[in-house]
Protein backbone atom coordinates (compact mmCIF):
# COMPACT_ATOMS: atom_id res chain seq x y z
CA UNK A 1 0.00 0.00 0.00
CA UNK A 2 2.85 2.38 0.80
CA UNK A 3 4.40 1.84 -2.63
CA UNK A 4 1.11 2.48 -4.45
CA UNK A 5 0.56 5.62 -2.37
CA UNK A 6 4.06 6.85 -3.14
CA UNK A 7 3.59 6.34 -6.89
CA UNK A 8 0.24 8.15 -6.84
CA UNK A 9 1.72 11.06 -4.92
CA UNK A 10 4.71 11.23 -7.28
CA UNK A 11 2.45 11.31 -10.36
CA UNK A 12 0.16 13.90 -8.77
CA UNK A 13 3.05 16.19 -7.84
CA UNK A 14 4.51 16.25 -11.34
CA UNK A 15 1.12 16.58 -13.03
CA UNK A 16 0.69 19.90 -11.21
CA UNK A 17 3.56 21.28 -13.32
CA UNK A 18 1.65 20.84 -16.60
CA UNK A 19 0.79 24.32 -17.87
CA UNK A 20 -2.73 25.38 -18.68
CA UNK A 21 -2.06 28.97 -19.86
CA UNK A 22 0.43 30.46 -22.33
CA UNK A 23 0.95 34.22 -22.22
CA UNK A 24 3.07 36.42 -24.47
CA UNK A 25 3.88 39.73 -22.82
CA UNK A 26 4.69 43.03 -24.52
CA UNK A 27 8.37 42.85 -23.62
CA UNK A 28 8.75 39.45 -25.35
CA UNK A 29 8.55 37.36 -22.20
CA UNK A 30 6.65 34.09 -22.43
CA UNK A 31 4.87 32.76 -19.35
CA UNK A 32 3.66 29.21 -18.94
CA UNK A 33 1.35 28.94 -15.93
CA UNK A 34 0.60 25.78 -14.02
CA UNK A 35 -0.79 25.07 -10.58
CA UNK A 36 2.67 24.48 -9.17
CA UNK A 37 4.74 27.20 -10.84
CA UNK A 38 4.99 29.95 -13.44
CA UNK A 39 7.75 29.41 -15.97
CA UNK A 40 9.17 32.60 -17.48
CA UNK A 41 11.25 32.39 -20.66
CA UNK A 42 11.98 34.16 -23.94
CA UNK A 43 11.42 32.97 -27.50
CA UNK A 44 15.17 32.66 -28.03
CA UNK A 45 15.41 30.00 -25.32
CA UNK A 46 12.89 27.66 -26.99
CA UNK A 47 14.52 25.20 -29.39
CA UNK A 48 11.64 22.92 -30.39
CA UNK A 49 7.85 23.03 -30.10
CA UNK A 50 6.25 19.61 -30.56
CA UNK A 51 2.51 19.29 -31.12
CA UNK A 52 0.30 16.26 -30.39
CA UNK A 53 -0.66 14.02 -33.29
CA UNK A 54 -4.36 14.44 -32.50
CA UNK A 55 -6.20 17.72 -31.85
CA UNK A 56 -6.25 17.51 -28.04
CA UNK A 57 -3.17 16.92 -25.96
CA UNK A 58 0.12 18.27 -24.72
CA UNK A 59 2.39 20.69 -26.54
CA UNK A 60 6.01 20.16 -25.51
CA UNK A 61 8.41 23.10 -25.37
CA UNK A 62 12.05 22.08 -25.28
CA UNK A 63 13.96 24.79 -23.43
CA UNK A 64 17.67 25.05 -22.69
CA UNK A 65 17.62 23.08 -19.45
CA UNK A 66 14.16 21.55 -19.21
CA UNK A 67 10.96 20.64 -20.98
CA UNK A 68 7.64 22.33 -20.41
CA UNK A 69 4.23 20.93 -21.30
CA UNK A 70 1.07 22.83 -22.18
CA UNK A 71 -2.34 21.14 -22.23
CA UNK A 72 -4.54 22.58 -24.98
CA UNK A 73 -6.41 22.19 -28.24
CA UNK A 74 -3.97 22.51 -31.10
CA UNK A 75 -6.64 24.17 -33.30
CA UNK A 76 -7.08 27.13 -30.92
CA UNK A 77 -6.86 30.44 -32.83
CA UNK A 78 -5.33 32.39 -29.93
CA UNK A 79 -2.68 29.72 -29.45
CA UNK A 80 -1.77 29.88 -33.13
CA UNK A 81 -1.33 33.68 -33.00
CA UNK A 82 0.93 33.39 -29.94
CA UNK A 83 3.01 30.67 -31.62
CA UNK A 84 3.26 32.79 -34.78
CA UNK A 85 4.61 35.67 -32.66
CA UNK A 86 7.12 33.28 -31.07
CA UNK A 87 8.17 32.09 -34.55
CA UNK A 88 8.70 35.67 -35.71
CA UNK A 89 10.86 36.38 -32.65
CA UNK A 90 12.96 33.21 -33.08
CA UNK A 91 13.42 32.05 -36.66
CA UNK A 92 15.54 29.04 -35.58
CA UNK A 93 12.68 27.39 -33.69
CA UNK A 94 11.48 24.02 -34.98
CA UNK A 95 7.78 23.10 -35.02
CA UNK A 96 7.11 19.35 -35.13
CA UNK A 97 3.78 17.68 -36.09
CA UNK A 98 2.13 20.98 -37.02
Amino acid sequence: MFMIGFILFYMWYFSLAISYRLELRDDGEIRLRSLRRTLRTNAEEIAVVEFPRVGLGFIRFRLEREKAYLFCLSQNVVLKTVLAAIKSANSDIIFKNL
